[in-house]
């Protein structure tokens, strides 16, 4: 029944294959990423600006914020991941408004989408969909009177979550012709950094070149804690491990790592933290990743080639600032939720929202293949919602000068 393989989200192909047919090349899906997120901020600035002023405001803001622009010019599963959490973070802030079923749907939608793009994509999920349960528990009022509505709440949140969870890989698998087994990317990194740090060749027996097992000083140097590019890549005259073709080779790689993680799980730690210290941006020489590159724009003569290639090769040619390291954004949003902590009056949508970047970026300590910062997309747009999410309960907490009005029912949870 497939029509792809899964090396990328054959959830994304298939949108692809028939936005296509509506938009020829790639436009037909940057135009669909593009209304994802663009969709979710007005409905996000609807429920959080209080003026025409503030919303104005956070138009510009956003408009003008280049790491944020930069990533519409790349059509990637990272950008149409972050943009469907945005919608559905932002639809289930309408419904806490109105109980409406019809945008939690919309809300479940966005985020089935989501998940079928990241294979670590479920952590940002639960508590999105926890809080779609919050949201609807009210109106299951008989289960309510039962059990009590914070366990109606969980029980209906994680139903949510199962139908995610179960529906995104059911897409996935249906619409898979050719597996291309994608975390093997993942297993033979941390395979060659085990054996590099270990002093012994993991790697399974079929990995060889040139017909010979690989040396302990050629697989070191291929590893870098940066990327694993050179692993699985890099020169074709480059003694390297390469790819598994086929479920024996597959089941060979994972029985491998399995056995290097537990006979040396310090080296293991230790090559993990080393990738997610510069997953976050620090000590690391690689550039932002941006593709394609500025010149190859530029070559492409289309309507909008000269304003892209510019805007991009500024970021090719700063790839220091701050606006372009995870750690900043993930520093914006522990400290929003230190605050929120602290102050406690922080609302269900701050918790959950601010909870579905931590719990994503964090995945990352173990499921990194790079220190691209195109995999901390969502933490960027969790950095900018949070501090908006923070000033609105704020503003309506008891004893200031706004409370919160009837019109915003649900924001936290009844006592049982």
């Amino acid at each position: 029944m497939g029509f792809f393989n899964n090396e990328h989200p054959p959830l994304m192909a298939f949108a692809w294959r028939y936005l296509e047919k509506l938009l020829p090349g790639g436009a037909g899906l940057f135009l669909f990423h593009g209304l994802l997120f663009w969709i979710g901020f007005a409905l996000f600035v609807s429920r959080v600006a209080s003026s025409r002023g503030q919303a104005l405001i956070a138009c510009v803001g956003v408009s003008c914020f280049l790491p944020l622009l930069l990533s519409f010019g790349m059509l990637v599963k990272d950008g149409g991941f972050a943009y469907a959490l945005a919608l559905s973070s932002a639809a289930l802030l309408r419904a806490e408004r109105s109980r409406s079923i019809a945008w939690i749907v919309v809300s479940m939608c966005a985020l089935l989408y989501a998940v079928g793009l990241r294979h670590n994509g479920l952590g940002a999920a639960l508590p999105l969909a926890l809080w779609a349960g919050i949201i609807a528990a009210p109106r299951w009022q008989a289960m309510c009177a039962r059990i009590g509505q914070a366990k109606t709440a969980t029980a209906l949140g994680l139903i949510a979550f199962l139908y995610v969870g179960v529906g995104a890989n059911l897409a996935n698998r249906l619409l898979t012709s050719q597996e291309a087994y994608p975390a093997q990317m993942m297993l033979t990194w941390d395979i060659t950094g085990v054996s590099v740090l270990s002093g012994r060749n993991y790697l399974p027996e079929f990995m060889t070149w040139d017909r010979r097992e690989l040396t302990l000083d050629e697989l070191a140097r291929v590893y870098s804690p940066e990327s694993n590019y050179f692993i699985l890549w890099g020169p074709r005259t480059q003694p390297r491990p390469g790819w598994v073709y086929d479920d024996e080779g597959y089941a060979e790689l994972r029985a491998a790592w399995i056995r290097a993680v537990r006979e040396h799980p310090i080296a293991y730690l230790s090559h993990r933290m080393s990738a997610f210290i510069r997953f976050l941006g620090f000590r690391i020489r690689a550039r932002a990743y941006w593709y394609p590159p500025s010149r190859e724009i530029a070559a492409g003569r289309a309507w909008n080639s000269a304003i892209q290639s510019r805007l991009i090769g500024f970021a090719e040619s700063h790839p220091q600032l701050i606006f372009f390291k995870a750690w900043f954004y993930v520093a914006i949003v522990a400290l929003c939720v230190a605050v929120g902590a602290r102050r406690r009056f922080a609302s269900v949508a701050f918790w959950a929202i601010g909870a579905s970047g931590i719990l994503y970026e964090c995945s990352y300590l173990f499921v990194s293949t790079a220190g691209d910062f195109r995999y901390s997309w969502w933490i960027m747009c969790v950095a900018l919602m949070l501090p908006a999410l923070l000033a609105r309960d704020l503003a309506r907490r008891p004893g200031a000068s706004r409370g919160p009005g009837p019109s915003d029912p649900g924001c936290r949870l009844s006592p049982v």
